[in-house]
């Protein structure tokens, strides 16, 4: 029989673990009207680097034009912070942002692992738990006195993917329809998706039967949020298709970071 308290602080901990990395990318600095945004997720390489994992057409968005990215309540905002950008070369919606490096100490504590991207050959099994996290951009809230703008994430528990499970360009097919609230029967009102492109698809397995566990233990990104139908389907890119380029990426960006550097 589950412990609803031990359930309680399980989902307690996977929240606070997913929301922790997450970011959102929008155009311009700190108090611009962020018209247009969207979402990615922070990584720390292991020669201590950083990147933000998120869609390439976000990504050509930035090589474009100055961008920022906050995290939290969208109040913590790095401003000009695109070192270079790796694009995955297929028509696959991924890519890297690569943090300057002056800005990365204090961003430390908010990255994953690179382990926390699963592998390409990863499976979902039934009872697997699959998590959407973004931030839409219906969400968005300005306080006029401050000039302030106040971002506000999604993390959309038990998402379900259709039927036909993948489109023709082999990307996942997710719903985004009527929802519940998790572990429960309330309806969950779903904000129009617009401003969550290039937030991470979560798969979270069945905690072992163990008085100790962690969500590093049983969560990784299986893929990446890239278009909406505009209708009910989300199209996420799934990591087989690019989870080898992801760990070559990582591995360039320790290796040649003076290169890739605009």
């Amino acid at each position: 029989m589950v412990n609803p308290d031990q359930e309680k602080w399980g989902q307690y901990a996977i929240n606070t673990f997913i929301s922790r990395p997450s970011v959102f990318i929008a155009p311009g600095i700190a108090g611009d009207k962020p018209n247009e945004i969207g979402s990615g997720t922070i990584i720390c390489t292991p020669q201590n680097n950083l990147v933000i994992l998120t869609a390439k057409h976000l990504a050509e968005e930035a090589r474009r034009a100055k961008c920022r990215f906050g995290y939290g309540l969208g109040r913590n905002i790095v401003n000009n912070f695109v070192a270079g950008i790796l694009f995955h070369p297929d028509e696959v919606d991924v890519s890297l942002l690569i943090i300057k490096e002056a800005l990365s100490p204090p961003l430390k504590d908010l990255a994953l692992s690179p382990d926390s991207v699963a592998n390409r050959d990863d499976k979902i099994l039934y009872g697997d738990c699959l998590i959407l996290n973004g931030f839409p951009t219906e969400l968005t809230q300005y306080n006029e006195k401050n000039n302030i703008y106040g971002l506000g994430s999604i993390t959309y528990w038990g998402c379900k993917l259709s039927p036909e499970k993948y489109d023709e360009k082999g990307r996942y097919l997710v719903e985004w329809k009527d929802a519940e609230q998790f572990r429960s029967n309330e309806p969950l009102e779903l904000p129009q998706p617009y401003g969550i492109s290039g937030g991470p698809l979560w798969r979270f397995r069945k905690c072992p039967k163990s008085p100790v566990w962690s969500p590093e233990g049983i969560g990784k990104i299986i893929g990446i949020q890239s278009k909406w139908d505009g209708k009910e389907i989300l199209l996420v890119e799934p990591v087989k298709k690019w989870g080898d380029w992801f760990r070559d990426s990582i591995k360039q960006v320790d290796h040649n970071y003076s290169y890739l550097i605009n």
